[in-house]
């Protein structure tokens, strides 16, 4: 089995994990592949129909069953990015302090913050100082450290 794609997820009980997009050609000559998403046929019709997934499969097509690629699938681009929505913010402070690296942070609707630090496979909330108020997911004997 060949994995070809890795892709950072979080499951709908709010664990992060890793999605592996994967091929496999069975002992019979079949050509297996697994998405690593249940979306997949999404791409494909409607109204989140992306040329780049159109084109996936067509690549998968070709490989599998030796069909060649549709001419206007030979050269695509993502769907159009629409312009960013929203207030931009007028100031920025350090809020989180001893994450090992890069790390997303969202303000909830009470002041404090949902921090997601990929490195160290951890969520949690932090309150306006700083303060670690709650491990959601990932070690809970060792909170990062406050400084």
């Amino acid at each position: 089995m060949d994995i070809v794609a890795r892709s950072p997820v979080v499951d709908a009980e709010g664990r992060p994990g890793i999605g592996e997009t994967t091929l496999y050609t069975a002992p019979s000559g079949a050509l297996v592949f697994g998405a690593a998403t249940i979306f997949w046929a999404k791409g494909l019709d409607g109204p989140m129909r992306d040329a780049r997934v159109e084109r996936m499969t067509a690549n998968l097509l070709q490989i599998g069953m030796k069909l060649p690629l549709p001419a206007g699938l030979r050269s695509v681009t993502g769907p159009a990015v629409p312009p960013p929505d929203g207030q931009w913010a007028t100031s920025v402070r350090t809020v989180a302090k001893g994450m090992p690296g890069p790390a997303g942070v969202a303000q909830l609707a009470d002041g404090t913050f949902m921090v997601a630090d990929p490195r160290a496979h951890r969520i949690w909330q932090v309150d306006a100082g700083g303060r670690v108020t709650r491990i959601l997911v990932g070690p809970l004997t060792k909170p990062p450290p406050s400084k």
